[in-house]
């Protein structure tokens, strides 16, 4: 017999994070309003805003599929990039293939990711493309991760929606490469899960090895 487990509520979520955050030594508020809301976020409604130090971060739960949320919340982080040691956390709800509590996992290393890209374009040259866009999609998200821990981006839960909406709005991914990356996503999350491509794969398959290659540094060579 399989059994279900009710969705939390969004006020469950927002209570979750908070607890993760205090667990990593910062102060938070949930919901703030009235003092607790900085002045420079007036009419703007964050679910939390967490201190540590130096540090301040206005952090919001987004729902990537939002366009009318998209602009609002870029222009929630054009107002952050404003102030001093400000900065803005977006963390999108937890996908279906969430890591199981406790689970520790390690980056693929760079002979990994170069290993995957061979043998994603292999796989395309032969008619495989499901093989293929798995393989190029796993170096990129590797790659991707890679780019946030560079540069020390905070990402409380290893979520794919949650990793490309941070790379986005603090500028290391352009809007095209998100839109792709999206696209390809979704692809590679419906082969995943067992359900059939809606789509012509390869076209999202050439963007993620066209982004790999941006991507990657700059002595690693085909």
């Amino acid at each position: 017999m399989i059994s279900t487990t009710p969705l939390i509520s969004t006020r469950e979520r927002i209570e979750r994070i908070a607890e993760e955050y205090r667990a990593k030594g910062y102060d938070v508020v949930v919901e703030p309003t009235g003092p607790a809301l900085p002045s420079f976020l007036a009419g703007q409604r964050p679910d939390l805003i967490a201190r540590r130090g130096d540090e301040r971060l206005v952090i919001k739960l987004i729902s990537p599929s939002s366009e009318a949320e998209t602009e609002r919340d870029s222009s929630l982080a054009e107002r952050i990039e404003k102030e001093p040691g400000w900065r803005l956390v977006l963390i999108a709800p937890r996908p279906a293939e969430e890591l199981l509590p406790g689970e520790r996992l390690t980056l693929l290393s760079t002979p990994e990711i170069e290993q995957h890209l061979r043998q994603a374009r292999r796989f395309l040259g032969s008619g495989d493309e499901e093989a293929s866009i798995l393989l190029a999609w796993a170096a990129v998200e590797a790659l991707l991760r890679d780019l946030a821990k560079r540069e020390e981006i905070p990402l409380p839960r290893p979520e794919t929606p949650t990793l490309l909406g941070q790379l986005v709005y603090l500028g290391l991914l352009d809007r095209e490469q998100y839109r792709a990356l999206t696209e390809a996503y979704k692809a590679r999350s419906a082969i995943a899960h067992g359900f059939k491509p809606q789509t012509n794969l390869e076209p999202a398959i050439h963007a993620l090895l066209e982004l790999s290659n941006e991507l990657r540094a700059p002595q690693v060579v085909d």
